[in-house]
């Protein structure tokens, strides 16, 4: 795996269960941890895929390069196609974090192209999800990024801006003229600072007004607009 880029977020690495099947019962979960600096944060991970703008659940596989997808479509899994593709539907995996994250990076092990779509999502409710329209995952999106790469491996950055516990990493939809296909190999998760307690808050106000008068006013820094993504 590649060098990945300087961070002080825990990075979640997969491929650690290393499955040595490419096919399986659809519907299955798998759970990692990433430590950093005292931090911890908890992922369970899930397939899925888009076909005719119908979700359907995917078998989920865990080997040496990464997660992959295997969709009724593939079959045994076997040529590649257990990884996470859009040449026989769109596959994508569902990370659910067990707190709200950023996710700034993603490595992708690369079997094709490595154009990858991130999106965040307002829950992970999976609950009526396999069999349902695509609309009902599009109406959950909160924020989205694609991310273009070639044939090589790499670390995949996702500009969205979006926070949340739930987080899809799939590849690029819709698709363009290349098929796209790899494995993922590891995420850099950042918690969300939690909320001082009122004493830290007193500090702070008294820290602050301290130097206040001393300062200039800057000029705030336009947000990033993601740009949107719908599955189709």
């Amino acid at each position: 795996m590649m060098a990945m880029p300087a961070s002080a977020a825990p990075t979640i690495n997969f491929g650690t269960k290393h499955s040595s099947s490419t096919s399986g019962a659809p519907g299955n979960t798998r759970t990692f941890t990433g430590t950093d600096n005292g931090q911890t944060i908890n992922v369970t991970a899930s397939a899925w895929s888009v076909f005719m703008n119908v979700v359907t659940s995917a078998y989920l596989g865990d080997y040496a390069n990464g997660l992959g997808v295997t969709n009724f479509l593939e079959g045994r899994g076997a040529n590649n196609t257990h990884t996470i593709d859009n040449s026989f539907g769109s596959d994508f995996i569902l990370l659910t974090f067990d707190q709200p994250v950023s996710l700034p990076y993603a490595y992708l092990s690369a079997y094709g192209d490595t154009d990858v779509t991130f999106a965040s999502l307002s829950s992970g409710d999976t609950k009526g999800w396999n069999g349902s329209s695509v609309s009902k995952i599009n109406s959950l999106i909160t924020s989205s990024d694609n991310s273009y790469g070639g044939t090589g491996s790499r670390w995949a950055a996702n500009e969205s801006g979006g926070t949340s516990a739930n987080w899809i990493v799939g590849a690029l939809t819709p698709r363009n003229q290349v098929t796209d296909s790899f494995k993922l190999g590891a995420v850099v998760a950042q918690g969300v600072p939690g909320v001082p307690e009122p004493a830290t808050w007193m500090m702070l106000i008294l820290g602050f007004g301290a130097i206040g008068f001393g300062m200039r006013r800057q000029r705030s820094r336009t947000p990033r607009v993601s740009r949107t993504v719908r599955y189709a």
